[in-house]
């Protein structure tokens, strides 16, 4: 990732003005993913994308799809207002253990 990065601060000087840089890349980065896989559709590059991938691999209707970032507060989350925990959606996918007495993820390959 940082080779990546590095080379895209290169490019991209404005990238090196911004409060974080990193934060940047990587909102612009998968912003620009989701948007390329889901061409075609009316993609906003700020937050909202019409068209899900599964609509695109023809499994439901078309459908609004939300960018939640964990690092920024959301005002439409379905308690009110506040932050994704992604570790809890990450323990709750399945990708890890969430040890709730240390409050780190374990991944089951790489370990916290």
């Amino acid at each position: 990732m940082w080779d990546v990065f590095v080379r895209q601060c290169t490019e991209d000087e404005s990238l090196l003005t911004q409060s974080n840089p990193l934060d940047t890349y990587v909102k612009l980065a998968v912003t620009s993913s989701v948007n390329e896989t889901l061409k075609g559709s009316d993609a906003n590059t700020d937050n909202w994308v019409r068209h899900a991938c599964a609509h695109r691999m023809g499994l439901l209707g078309r459908q609004t799809v939300h960018i939640y970032w964990g690092n920024d507060k959301h005002a439409d989350l379905a308690g009110g207002e506040g932050y994704v925990s992604v570790q809890n959606l990450a323990a709750g996918l399945g990708l890890c253990y969430l040890d709730k007495n240390s409050h780190l993820c374990i991944h089951p390959k790489f370990g916290s």
